[in-house]
Formats: C-alpha cells, structure tokens, sequence
C-alpha cells in the first residue's frame, strides 16, 4: 500500500538457480521479475533452494508461507534450465533482467545463451563496492548486443541490509572501511507519467538508463551527430557497433555536455557518463 500520486511500488521478485557446489565458486544466475500488469502477483519459476536460504538468513516459514508461489522450478543448473524458467515467466507476464552478471560467475558463452530478457543488470552498487563487480558487465553487454540480442540496461542498490560499516584489515595491516546497503544505483525511467502500466512500457521499449551518480538531462540523435547534455562529468563517451567510437574528458573544470558525429555504418550507439568519483550511468543502445 505504499503507492500514492508520488510514489509507484512495481511488483516484481529476484530469482534464479545456481550450481550444487561450494557457493563461492559455484556459478550462479540471478534473474530480476517485473509484472507487466499490477494485479498479477502471482510468482512463478520460483527456485526452492532460494526460499530454503530466505528462511535461514531473514524470513519465517509464515513469511514465506503468505508469498503467492504459483509454480516453482526444477531442473539442474544450465543454460536450457534458465531459458525454460525465462520462458515460464514472459508466459505469466513478466518482463526478465540479468542480475550481477560478474558476480554470476557464468562463462561468455553461457551468458549469450539465455534467451528472452529485456535487459541486463551494468551496475550493482553493493558488487561495485565490494569488487565483484566492478566494470565486467559493460563487455558482456558488448558481446550481447554484438550477438543480435537487443537489450536495455538497468542498476540496483542490491540492499539486503540496514547500512553498516564492515571493516577489515589490508595486507598491510591498515583497517579498511567501506559503506555496505548505502542506497547508490538507480535506474532512471523516462515515463509519461507515473501510472504502472506507463512506467512498465517505458522500461519495455528500453526509454531508461543506469546509473550510480551521474544524470543524463537530455539526449537526441538528429543529422548524422549524437548530443549529450549531463550534470557535472569527468568524461562522456559515446561507443558503437564499429570499431571506433568518441569521448570527450574534462580538462579542468568539468563538463555538462558533449556532442559526437555517428558514422553511417553505425547500427546503434550507446552512451557512457563518468564523475570525478569515477561513478558511471550507462544509456542503452540507440538502434539508428
């Protein structure tokens, strides 16, 4: 009941599945369920092994127990396992992302087999923080859109819990420090307006973008040259699907704005903000 004239709650849920090994090198896939329509609550392709952890970690039986589980999900890890789970939830009316791809740990050629998703995860803030990912993301959704998958792109907190600070020691023997569940990635919809079914459209035909600190305040494409206008930058970059691409960077002062000429022979173009804090926002690809 949190949703008002200001404030639109989308009803959607995290699963997956991974490999039956020691959790940290098993590879994992982690996949984020958006409804397309606000009445189904339905969840499906449920992974058992995921409610088993929730009711470890955080939840009660009676927690879980009031989650509207319609179908849950057997078979092993493996590509065709995570199609058939994709394909259950687009069947029921759910658009499917990519989580966390690095922190997956799945190969290349595991990742340009799924099938069926609306985009792909470029920043989770608690992975960025933590270094399990840091960067990785941007050259699988190369290879992806490479490959002929049209995808968009999204960014998430990935905040499981209250903020904390975690230290640790360095092999030097300093205390390191850092910020664990500080609210930082968002992912930044361009919708008409704020009814569900407006904002499931607008991240459907992929009018959103990612970011953990920069802002994107306008972009257009028109005669041949790309313009880019964002808060303060370090650099803007533009990159497409030849071999060459452009950036400007700041020289002092930092920039609000950049504009690029786009070959021709380009098929799409997609665009990268950087800060001083070296924090990123990532457009999707623009086909032309």
């Amino acid at each position: 009941h949190l949703t008002d004239e200001n404030f639109l709650v989308l009803h959607g849920y995290e699963s997956g599945m991974g490999e039956a090994v020691e959790y940290i090198r098993s590879k994992q896939c982690h996949l984020n369920f958006y409804a397309k329509d606000p009445k189904n609550l339905d969840m499906v392709a449920v992974e058992q092994g995921g409610i088993d952890w929730h009711i470890a970690r955080t939840h009660t039986p009676e927690h879980v127990a009031r989650m509207k589980v319609k179908s849950f999900f057997e078979g092993a890890f493996s590509v065709e396992s995570l199609n058939r789970m994709i394909a259950e939830a687009n069947a029921n009316g759910y658009l499917v992302s990519l989580c966390h791809p690095e922190y997956n740990m799945m190969t290349a050629e595991e990742n340009l087999g799924l099938e069926g998703l609306f985009a792909i995860e470029l920043i989770n803030y608690d992975g960025w923080c933590k270094g399990s990912d840091d960067g990785g993301a941007e050259f699988l959704y190369d290879m992806m859109l490479r490959s002929g998958k049209k995808l968009s792109v999204t960014a998430g907190d990935d905040n499981h819990e209250d903020v904390f600070s975690l230290n640790y020691k360095s092999p030097g023997g300093e205390t390191q420090n850092y910020m664990y569940g500080r609210p930082s990635g968002f992912t930044y919809i361009h919708s008409e307006n704020l009814r569900y079914e407006s904002v499931i459209a607008a991240m459907e035909n992929g009018s959103h973008y990612a970011s953990c600190g920069p802002v994107i305040e306008e972009l257009y494409i028109e005669n041949g040259a790309a313009y880019v206008k964002t808060s303060p930058a370090y650099s803007i970059a533009a990159k497409t699907d030849i071999r060459y691409g452009f950036k400007r960077i700041a020289e002092g002062e930092p920039i609000r704005g950049a504009s690029f000429p786009i070959d021709e022979r380009c098929k799409y173009a997609r665009f990268t903000v950087t800060d001083f804090n070296g924090r990123q926002a990532y457009t999707p690809a623009y086909y032309l």
